[in-house]
């Protein structure tokens, strides 16, 4: 059996709490919210459509989870350096591609009011 973490969030009433997701569950969202599969947002392809889903998983990763810039290279078989450009390529997405944005949205909704964890340093 498996077990689910539930928490209780900031700005989530009280009494009510949201899932803990793992970036496997986080990369699954992503893949039905920009319709890609997942096998092809893991992989070395870097077509548009799949790299912008592969990098709005690895953002979600990076804001909704613990895990490390190293350990989410790990999860998608990439350096640390290529999560950091493709978080950097996100936030550009989000001000130049209101369609990306809309996306990514909609993926940030599905994952609900998880406590966003954007302000800690790089680390390598």
């Amino acid at each position: 059996m498996q077990t689910v973490n539930y928490f209780s969030a900031p700005g989530v009433p009280r009494g009510m709490f949201v899932k803990d997701f793992t970036p496997q569950e986080i990369i699954e969202i992503a893949c039905n919210v920009f319709a890609q599969k997942m096998t092809a947002v893991l992989s070395k392809r870097r077509n548009r459509p799949i790299s912008e889903a592969r990098h709005a998983a690895i953002y979600c990763i990076r804001n909704k989870t613990n895990i490390t810039l190293n350990e989410c290279g790990k999860i998608f078989n990439r350096d640390h350096t290529t999560i950091i450009h493709a978080i950097a390529t996100v936030k550009n997405l989000l001000i130049t591609d209101p369609i990306f944005a809309s996306k990514l949205r909609r993926l940030m909704d599905n994952l609900g009011p998880l406590a966003e964890l954007n302000n800690r340093p790089e680390e390598a």
